[in-house]
Formats: structure tokens, sequence, C-alpha cells
């Protein structure tokens, strides 16, 4: 968490002085939605972008194949 909150600092709050709480908020909330989540490449994704596992997870198996897996998942979370 300490990592998210350095990378947002660098990348978005030291780059200008923000006039109002709320251009800041906006500003934060894109940055999250729009380039952090979809760019940043964790280790346990295979240091790919969550957007690029996405494809390459959809391209591997077909809609039934898929809902099978979220449902095992769901059991395996809620202990079933």
């Amino acid at each position: 968490m300490e990592s998210f909150w350095a990378r947002l600092q660098f990348e978005l709050l030291n780059t200008r002085r923000w006039a109002t709480t709320i251009e800041l908020a906006a500003a934060m909330a894109d940055y999250i939605d729009n380039f952090y989540n979809p760019e940043r490449r964790p280790s346990y994704l295979g240091n790919i972008s969550p957007t690029e596992f996405e494809t390459l997870w959809t391209s591997t198996y077909s809609v039934p194949q898929l809902a099978y897996l979220r449902l095992k998942q769901r059991a395996q979370i809620n202990g079933l």
C-alpha cells in the first residue's frame, strides 16, 4: 500500500498545484481508474498488466469455462 501512495505522490500529486480539493479528488480517481489499475505490472500476474492478463485469460478460455472457474473460485473462498 505504501508503494501505491509513493507512486501517486510522484506521478500525480507533485506534478502541479491543485486549485481545489475537488479537482485533486477527480484527478486521483482518473489516475487510479485509467492509469494505475490497467497499467501496473504486478509480479503475481507474471509482470503483465491486468488489461493484458484479462485479454490473455479470455482468449484462453471459453465463456462456459470462465463461468465454471469463477463459480469454483467463489466456492473455495466460501469454504464449500
